[in-house]
């Protein structure tokens, strides 16, 4: 937990996108929210034009292949998973990255489709 917890705070304060706009609602746009599959993604937005999208599989089931619609596309790298082996997890994740290369959803331009660890939060962001 606390190796976790580490992280956290680390991926916290690397990225700003997470506080810089705490009290605008520009730093804020809800992507998907279904409570019968427990589930929720946000982005959040920073004053540069970072964006971090999170997303929450409080489910203890696996969601395999499940689309999400993306601010942008292109390639988005995994930053923390919080069901990775290094934090006892289960290992089940995106290989490290997904894709934003779908078709638009949930009022986004894009869309990637995810494998979703159970119990566990993923952050992502942006390549490049």
């Amino acid at each position: 937990m606390q190796h976790l917890v580490r992280e956290l705070n680390h991926r916290y304060r690397e990225r700003p996108a997470l506080w810089a706009r705490d009290v605008n609602p520009a730093g804020f746009t809800w992507l998907d929210n279904q409570a019968d599959i427990n589930l929720a993604a946000f982005a959040r937005h920073g004053a540069d034009g970072e964006v971090l999208v999170c997303v929450a599989n409080l489910s203890p089931t696996v969601h395999y292949d499940h689309p999400i619609g993306m601010p942008q596309g292109g390639r988005w790298r995994e930053v923390l998973n919080t069901d990775a082996l290094a934090y006892d997890g289960s290992g089940v994740g995106n290989l490290g990255a997904v894709v934003a290369d779908g078709p638009p959803l949930h009022d986004q331009p894009t869309s990637a489709r995810f494998t979703l660890p159970p119990l566990a939060v993923v952050w992502f962001e942006p390549e490049g």
